[in-house]
């Protein structure tokens, strides 16, 4: 049974879980620019792994972000875009890379996904990947749980492993944006994957916006992600027991 985390007498528990969390609160529809600042400040006051944006916020967390460990991460779903040219498709990441963002979690086409057409999907994420590779970044494929059965996530995650891919990314959380019910990470979820892949790829628990709190996030930790999905909560309960970050 996880226990509450409390500070100080579990520091280092709590340094480890927030050195793992992706801020996602930017994965709603409304964002001002004192958003993107309070966001951005906390994350680099705690001292967590990113904060997530979509491309058009990128630039903006970028700028907000520079200087600092904290890694700017760019949700790229292509989830309802079967049909975007694959050269559409290198521009917008080559556009994002351009504003400094160099990590990526890439949706895939959920009607490709369908219709089996994993020699697509295999090519033109592996072609990404490399874009991105080459700017030194890392690069995860989002797997919505909701929406793939587990015969094409463990297809998915083949094909994100070939690539050279660093996370298999379990949901994107763009349901506030996109309207999809991609799920959220379960510890179900992350141990299935853990079991079938083992090491060979990095999971990051997603899903959610604003549902985890540290003793979550340190639960998907135990079990196996290497990223969690933060949001208010989180944040709050680390301002509430003061603590200072890193």
């Amino acid at each position: 049974m996880i226990k509450i985390l409390k500070f100080p007498q579990d520091r280092e528990t709590i340094r480890t879980v927030v050195s793992k969390a992706e801020i996602a609160s930017l994965l709603v529809p409304s964002v001002q620019d004192a958003m993107i600042a309070e966001i951005c400040n906390d994350a680099k006051t705690y001292g967590t792994a990113g904060v997530l944006a979509t491309a058009a916020l990128c630039p903006k967390v970028s700028a907000a972000l520079k200087g600092a460990e904290v890694r700017a991460v760019c949700i790229y779903s292509l989830i309802y875009s079967p049909d975007e040219n694959y050269d559409c498709k290198i521009f917008g990441i080559k556009d994002v890379i351009k504003s400094g963002v160099k990590d990526f979690d890439l949706g895939v086409p959920a009607g490709v996904v369908h219709d089996k057409d994993f020699a697509r999907i295999e090519k033109d994420f592996s072609g990404m990947a490399d874009v991105i590779k080459q700017s030194s970044g890392h690069i995860g494929l989002v797997l919505e749980t909701e929406l793939f059965s587990y015969e094409e996530q463990m297809t998915l995650g083949k094909i994100a492993i070939n690539a050279g891919a660093d996370y298999v990314r379990i949901c994107s959380g763009m349901e506030q944006l996109c309207g999809i019910n991609g799920g959220r990470a379960t510890l179900q979820s992350i141990c299935f994957l853990k079991d079938r892949f083992g090491d060979t790829i990095k999971i990051k628990a997603g899903g959610g916006w604003d549902y985890a709190y540290l003793e979550d996030c340190y639960a998907y930790i135990q079990s196996g992600a290497d990223r969690v999905d933060a949001g208010s909560r989180f944040i709050k309960q680390l301002k509430d027991m003061n603590y200072g970050g890193k």
